[in-house]
């Protein structure tokens, strides 16, 4: 099972939106909503314990190879439909999962943003390459022990929620939640920040299942330990 987790930063005010309404990304989005990654992310506990490394002057280039990363990451996703976006790219919400079957053309496209994002990968520093390396581990296993890889097969997975920073709070996150591509089906999420988004995430429908920690075992970070958690929405099939 090939699945991939992110942090998810959303706007926690739970409003009834209106307004711009959530569609499949388009590519002409993409610097729209690599500009939303970028600002969304620095406040968020999880991207601040991996790129907060003690060697991460070796990555000169850190913020220009996150750039490259996401650009080829969302314009996979815009090919094989696997993320909607709202406004533009002001926020905007990638989907795995849901035992999806794809093209042939889409399945060569995925494998050649595999091999460029790897490549990207390898020009990272080690501490933060073993501190994404801590969070997959640790994610796939609380996945795994919580949900069975039967289940989560099945299962619709939101691997990132993200809104700009100047535009939370007024329903985006929201919408951005409950798009039309669940087919009534059960979907979980990781939240990287569970303080802040156990709220939200409840106000959609999701509950908490399980919660786990990174950096706790790390001697370089000096700052507590980012707390997460795997909530689960159940299926809304009659």
């Amino acid at each position: 099972m090939e699945q991939r987790f992110r942090h998810s930063v959303v706007d926690t005010m739970a409003i009834t939106p209106t307004g711009p309404t959530p569609r499949p990304m388009r590519y002409s989005d993409l610097p729209t909503t690599v500009d939303t990654t970028m600002a969304a992310s620095n406040s968020d506990p999880l991207h601040q314990y991996v790129t907060e490394t003690s060697d991460r002057n070796y990555a000169r280039f850190l913020r220009l190879n996150d750039i490259m990363w996401r650009y080829i990451e969302w314009s996979v996703r815009t090919y094989t439909q696997s993320i909607w976006t709202i406004d533009g790219g002001k926020g905007f919400v990638t989907i795995d999962g849901g035992d999806r079957t794809f093209s042939k053309s889409q399945k060569l496209v995925r494998k050649i943003g595999d091999i460029l994002t790897r490549g990207l990968h390898s020009f990272r520093s080690r501490e933060l390459r073993n501190r994404l390396a801590e969070f997959k581990d640790k994610t796939n296993d609380i996945i795994m022990s919580n949900l069975g890889q039967e289940r989560a097969k099945e299962m619709i997975g939101l691997s990132g929620i993200a809104v700009h920073p100047d535009l939370q709070g007024i329903g985006y996150g929201t919408q951005l939640g409950q798009v039309d591509v669940f087919d009534g089906r059960e979907s979980f999420v990781i939240s990287s920040n569970e303080a802040a988004n156990t709220a939200f995430y409840k106000y959609l429908g999701y509950e908490t299942v399980a919660t786990y920690t990174v950096g706790e075992s790390n001697p370089a970070w000096k700052k507590p330990p980012v707390h997460l958690a795997l909530l689960v929405r159940k299926s809304m099939k009659q």
